[in-house]
């Protein structure tokens, strides 16, 4: 009996110390198995396959393609891409429609390759050096090297707690709490979110707000040569609106689209329209016939070669449906009349004295107005806006003069004549040279020579400006359906009561001269309800966006969308219209959805540009946040390069200033079959 309990004992004291030991065994495996999590952890932060980025974008992102991305444990934490957003929410959760609709595209780094496509090295040496200043810190902050001042968005904010502010401002906060998708940290752009309640304010549904593109515009193309002419490389050039997915007009000068960012509205909420206009390709192939008055000012007949040669170069270009007339400043009456190319060449070889003999300076708005009668003589050239053209030849700076033929220049464009400007100059121009305005308020070229070569070429330019027009007196509209309101236009503004009215009185001069001639009703000048811009002219193969924020009710109708305009290619009035709906069914994601998202990015990034430059020129904000601020908006690598061209750039603040405002107004209104321009 005490030897089976003695053996019992033994067994049971085996079987504790096998229950112990397996409980050891189990617990250094968990152990270990910790401990190589951990040096997993150590080593990977993030694996993340981005689907959602890539069904959104596809081919649409260029180089942005979504891929997994592997970061490692040491570079976690430096960029809030990476392994966390920038405020330090993490990633990797399966985003809702509102979280994928902002999504944004990784940011391309420029290499090598990339830099000396632009012209760029990898210092500064390629930079102008001569007549450099350092970069202007502390109280005094740089003026803009050639007078253009940038102003500040309106819908911009002016610290640094706007999201908040505009939170407060929008009425009501979203139902749906989400996490932010890399902001900005300093907040200075008022991009687009999906995500705010209802705004306390809205626009008029009948008003004009201003125009934004740039295609041939005087005053750009002043600003362009003056920047390029202080630096050796251009990054600016790269700049411009991607391109677009529009359908070209297969036998009319425009054609309209419209889209909006998502596919459809399941409650109230903010949605961005897109209205797209494409321009012709047929562009150049056939023009209207010319009436072109030549008016010779007294400071361009001190060079009279390049006046004969300019003249001589209109007689050999212009067709024979064309016609020429030349007017001296000072004198009542012209010294060629209107007539066919080869009677203007007969009349003027008959008396070459008599058209480069000196004379005392005249009124030059006298004789633009003269040179606007000698077109309006002829109803042939009233057919469409634009066959009136008057070439100011002229040289030297006089301010004064420039300012009277600018206002003439002006009063002419209402009764569809465009005034274009040659400027004849010796060496250096002056930085405030005043004739560019003139061809700006005549909605035409400003084109300099300085030799006879220059001449030639000055008129090339001028007759190709003219062919690549394919549609004049661009009038847009954008009629909302009832329960949808505009919050603003992307990248614009109204229009003040003076600018409306400029607008109108030269619509509806035009459109009575129209009616005059040829029997065509004047439908012009007389409210529309509403969202109205109008574009002077368009040329052929370009593109433009304009994006509309918009609070919707309820799905349905969102907007009716029209565009009138004289036609250039069918030489007629033209006319386009299309309009959107949204249903409350859910739907996938388009391409053209993220297209419109990804246009509204670069509205950001434009507005960023603008701030940047604020920064240069006040102080307002640091030179170096407002920079990085733009990165968060970049599209592509084309926009991170011009900020790394920039910043890595020896050029003087006060340059710094154009530089990123002309960045910002070719990444709004600089179509891309422009951007070489």
């Amino acid at each position: 009996m005490k030897r089976w309990m003695l053996w019992a004992s033994l067994g049971g004291i085996g079987l504790l110390l096998l229950f112990a030991g397996l409980l050891f065994t189990l617990g250094g495996r968990s152990a270990g198995e910790d401990t190589a999590a951990t040096g997993m952890s150590d080593r990977f932060v993030e694996v993340e396959e981005e689907k959602k980025e890539d069904d959104l974008f596809g081919d649409l992102a260029d180089d942005d393609k979504a891929r997994p991305r592997v970061v490692l444990g040491d570079q976690a934490g430096n960029e809030g891409a990476l392994g966390e957003d920038a405020e330090g929410a993490p990633r990797g959760t399966d985003p809702g429609l509102a979280e994928v609709f902002d999504e944004t595209i990784a940011l391309q780094k420029p290499g090598d390759a990339a830099g000396q496509a632009l012209g760029l090295s990898d210092t500064a040496a390629a930079m102008p050096q001569q007549g450099l200043a350092p970069v202007v810190t502390g109280e005094q902050q740089p003026e803009s090297a050639f007078g253009w001042v940038p102003e500040p968005s309106p819908d911009a904010p002016a610290d640094d707690d706007s999201l908040a502010d505009r939170r407060a401002e929008s009425g009501k906060s979203s139902k749906k709490k989400r996490r932010p998708r890399r902001p900005a940290p300093s907040r200075r752009v008022a991009a687009y979110d999906p995500s705010l309640g209802e705004p306390s304010t809205t626009l008029p549904r009948t008003a004009y707000f201003q125009n934004t593109y740039l295609g041939g515009n005087a005053e750009y193309v002043e600003q362009l040569r003056r920047l390029d002419a202080v630096a050796h490389a251009h990054p600016w050039h790269a700049i411009a609106l991607p391109p677009q997915p529009f359908d070209r007009p297969d036998d009319a000068g425009l054609a309209l689209s419209a889209a909006v960012d998502r596919p459809f509205v399941g409650e109230p909420g903010r949605v961005l329209l897109q209205v797209g206009l494409e321009g012709s390709a047929r562009a150049g192939w056939r023009r209207p016939p010319l009436d072109v008055v030549v008016v010779v000012d007294s400071t361009a007949l001190e060079r009279p070669a390049r006046v004969v040669r300019t003249l001589g170069g209109l007689i050999t270009r212009l067709g024979g449906a064309d016609r020429l007339a030349v007017r001296r400043v000072g004198e009542p009456s012209p010294l060629v009349p209107l007539s066919t190319g080869e009677v203007a060449r007969r009349a003027l070889l008959s008396d070459p004295d008599g058209l480069i003999a000196r004379r005392s300076p005249g009124a030059i708005g006298e004789a633009l107005t003269a040179a606007g009668a000698d077109l309006d003589a002829s109803a042939e050239s009233a057919r469409i806006p634009g066959t009136g053209v008057v070439l100011l030849l002229v040289a030297g700076e006089d301010p004064a003069r420039a300012a009277d033929a600018r206002r003439a220049a002006h009063r002419l464009t209402t009764e569809g004549v465009t005034v274009s400007v040659f400027e004849y100059v010796d060496g250096h121009v002056a930085p405030d040279s005043h004739w560019w305005a003139v061809a700006h308020s005549g909605h035409g070229g400003h084109h300099r020579a300085r030799t006879l070569g220059q001449s030639d070429a000055a008129v090339e330019a001028e007759l190709d400006r003219l062919a690549r027009v394919v549609a004049r007196l661009v009038r847009l509209n954008i009629r909302l359906a009832p329960g949808v309101k505009a919050i603003r236009v992307l990248g614009s503004r109204l229009l003040r009561d003076d600018e409306v009215r400029q607008v109108k009185a030269r619509e509806k001069a035009v459109d009575e001269r129209l009616s005059r001639t040829l029997g065509v009703s004047a439908d012009r000048g007389d409210d529309d309800d509403g969202l109205q811009t109008v574009i002077p002219y368009f040329l052929g193969e370009d593109s433009h966006v304009v994006l509309v924020e918009l609070w919707v009710e309820r799905a349905g109708p969102i907007a009716d969308v029209s565009v009138r305009y004289k036609d250039m290619v069918r030489l007629d009035n033209g006319r386009a219209a299309t309009s959107v709906a949204l249903g409350a069914l859910p739907q996938p994601v388009s391409p053209i959805n993220a297209q419109v998202r990804r246009n509204a990015q670069g509205v950001a990034f434009a507005e960023a540009l603008g701030n940047v430059s604020l920064a240069h020129r006040t102080g307002r904000w640091p030179v170096d946040s407002a920079v990085e601020e733009a990165r968060l908006y970049a599209v592509d690598g084309r926009d991170v390069r011009l900020l790394d061209a920039l910043a890595g750039t020896a050029l003087p603040s006060a340059v710094l200033v154009d530089a990123y405002a002309l960045s910002a107004r070719r990444r709004l209104g600089v179509g891309h079959g422009l951007a070489v321009q």
